[in-house]
Formats: structure tokens, sequence, C-alpha cells
């Protein structure tokens, strides 16, 4: 690579980093709001199948399993689904 080029990179790079953060922070704040959704919409969801289920037993289980790259089903397919129906 040449250095007038790797320069040119480097302060493009320097110049959007607030930029970039900024970003980062609000896609961190859209997932937390998607991951909050995402758990109620399933705790409403046991209920109905569990109408036995404590509304606090409800939102504890939907709130484990939506957790973010925890591997759980919250974040698949079928979870996104869910979403899109409501």
């Amino acid at each position: 690579m040449e250095a007038a080029a790797l320069a040119k990179a480097e302060q493009k790079c320097t110049e959007d980093a607030e930029e970039r953060a900024t970003a980062r922070v609000g896609a961190a704040e859209r997932r937390r709001d998607e991951d909050r959704a995402l758990a109620v919409l399933m705790a409403d969801q046991i209920r109905v199948l569990f109408p036995g289920c404590p509304p606090a037993e409800a939102s504890a289980i939907a709130e484990h399993t939506a957790q973010r790259g925890s591997g759980r089903v919250g974040h698949t397919a079928a979870a996104r689904k869910l979403m899109i129906k409501h």
C-alpha cells in the first residue's frame, strides 16, 4: 500500500471516529429497546400458552430467553416473526 493512501485512510478514520462512536451508542440503545420489546411479547405469549403462570415468572422466563447472544431462541428467525406479528 502506498504511504499516501495509508495516511489518507488513517485521516479519514480519525475524522469519522466520533460519528462511528455515536452510531455505536445509538445501535446499542436500539438493541436494548428491541430486547425489551421482545421480552414483553414473549411474556405475553407465555401467559397465553400457560395461563396459570404467574406474571412475574412469565416475565423472568421471557427475559432470560430473550438475552441477546445467549444462543437461546430469543433472537432466532422464529422470534423475529413473533416481533413482526405485533
